[in-house]
């Protein structure tokens, strides 16, 4: 049958050509749907603080709870080198505070027990978006005591120049987001932070998530902020890649 003059027109790339006025109103129901998804985040950011500040106290009462916790997720554990975990053992408290109004801005709090590399009790992270909508990132200075500074063992605190992945690089850094990539601090407020039990409670060794070193992407040099999160349930470990058929 012969296609009428009236059909859309389809262009080359296979996208037929929309009406302005549907175009229009399909822009107005995407901003209403975003700001319904900020209230609903700022919504659920209020009535989970006094939850996850009850919690706090619980978990305080488990020795080792955040230490074993890092190192059961599939992207934490890669940045504790052998340096990072034997730090990571003082650690004590993580929380992850978000702003009640800037849903997108938020602060990673670690609490360290006294220790033999820095002098800090408690180290924080900051992720905020700034005047021009772009994502940087602050944090509290470590004070190391001489010697023990791991971030200068490779050269460089910087991710950038670093070639080894590092906890403690990540946190001094000072790159913003790229893109949407996923970065370990991403990682950390929105999947580990609030299913921190589930992880602990997980098995590392689960022989149902067994996988080669093959099937993760590891970062490259200048990417480790650019980490793509993996699909997996709380505890596992990513599954294997689709391959194509």
């Amino acid at each position: 049958m012969a296609s009428s003059s009236k059909d859309p027109q389809v262009p080359f790339n296979g996208i037929p050509e929309i009406d302005p006025e549907v175009m229009n109103e399909m822009k107005s129901i995407e901003e209403k749907t975003a700001d319904v998804e900020k209230h609903v985040a700022k919504e659920h950011t209020k009535l989970m603080r006094p939850i996850y500040e009850k919690r706090r106290h619980i978990l305080a009462k488990i020795p080792k709870f955040w230490p074993q916790t890092l190192a059961k997720h599939v992207l934490t554990a890669q940045y504790l080198q052998s340096d990072d975990d034997e730090i990571i053992q003082y650690l004590t408290d993580l929380f992850v505070e978000k702003h009640e109004e800037k849903v997108d801005d938020y602060k990673i709090f670690l609490h360290f027990s006294t220790n033999p590399f820095f002098k800090n009790t408690e180290l924080v992270k900051e992720y905020y978006l700034d005047d021009k909508g772009d994502y940087c990132t602050k944090s509290t200075p470590i004070e190391w005591y001489e010697g023990k500074d791991i971030t200068q063992k490779s050269g460089s605190s910087s991710e950038e120049e670093s070639d080894d992945i590092s906890f403690f690089v990540w946190f001094t850094s000072k790159q913003t987001l790229a893109n949407e990539g996923w970065d370990l601090g991403k990682v950390i407020s929105e999947e580990i932070f609030p299913k921190a039990f589930d992880y602990f409670q997980s098995e590392e060794d689960d022989d149902e998530n067994d996988f080669d070193d093959e099937d993760i992407d590891y970062p490259d040099d200048g990417e480790l902020n650019n980490l793509t999160s993996p699909t997996e349930k709380p505890g596992s470990r990513p599954s294997k890649r689709k391959r194509e058929s």
